[in-house]
């Protein structure tokens, strides 16, 4: 059976750099004789390299429907909380289009819109989205579009609800975080209802955390650590990982 191409929030580029380095050092310092200072230097100087190229490894393998399947496990539980009475949705970071998918394929009456800028530095593309729509019967249900985070190509009040996972922390163009989040509120209609998982509780990313709630546009907030819905492995829950995790949910 062919399955779809849910690429990772690890980009295995990031691992094959790390590893290539960790392997360069090694093999010159196997080149050195073992009572050379340079070997054990080298050797000194590989183990941080090592460390973050196992990191990365296993949370890969976590997030991986070939290994732990957490990536799945997060979209699924933010599908879960979002009402199932909308019609028109926006996910806000659609990557592959696996949140955007999971939603469709909850209601048969939902319309989906997946953005995203899809750089260069991530393994996602539109064409991959659309892919996967096709292959999982959803592609009526689903439109993928290009574009930023930071200035939705959308009117005010266009969707009935709104989904970002793991998106905001990354779009390094906005240092407000409060009114890049707000720009995804605003293209949700009055009482509709969002749904969003980030970092949020990273204050080097978005600042004090009760300060960021208060500055949203929305009228009702609940928010709710990830591992609290969901049980996390040692390693998802690293500050190099979901430590900081929040999902944060409400209506306009």
């Amino acid at each position: 059976m062919v399955k779809p191409k849910y690429n990772t929030w690890i980009r295995r580029k990031r691992i094959i750099i790390f590893f290539a380095i960790s392997l360069i050092i090694l093999l010159i310092a196997g080149l050195l004789a073992m009572k050379s200072i340079y070997f054990w230097l080298l050797g000194l100087l590989s183990l941080p390299f090592i460390y973050i190229t196992t990191v990365l490894i296993i949370t890969y393998y976590q997030f991986s429907s070939g290994g732990g399947g957490y990536q799945d496990k997060i979209h699924t539980t933010v599908a879960s909380l979002l009402q199932h009475d909308h019609r028109q949705v926006l996910d806000v970071g659609t990557g592959s289009g696996a949140l955007a998918i999971k939603i469709a394929q909850n209601n048969s009456h939902i319309t989906v819109t997946g953005i995203d800028s899809w750089s260069k530095n991530w393994e996602y593309s539109k064409q991959q989205c659309e892919y996967n729509a096709e292959l999982m019967g959803v592609s009526k249900q689903t439109k993928f579009q290009k574009a930023s985070a930071s200035k939705l190509p959308f009117t005010n009040n266009s969707f009935d609800a709104v989904v970002s996972v793991l998106t905001f922390h990354e779009v390094t163009s906005v240092q407000d975080k409060a009114s890049l989040i707000n720009e995804t509120l605003r293209v949700l209609s009055p009482h509709g209802e969002f749904v969003f998982l980030d970092l949020f509780r990273d204050e080097s990313i978005f600042g004090d955390f009760s300060t960021l709630i208060s500055k949203l546009n929305a009228s009702e907030i609940q928010a709710v650590p990830l591992e609290d819905c969901l049980k996390l492995p040692s390693i998802l829950k690293s500050k190099h990982s979901l430590y900081y995790a929040v999902i944060i949910k409400g209506f306009k």
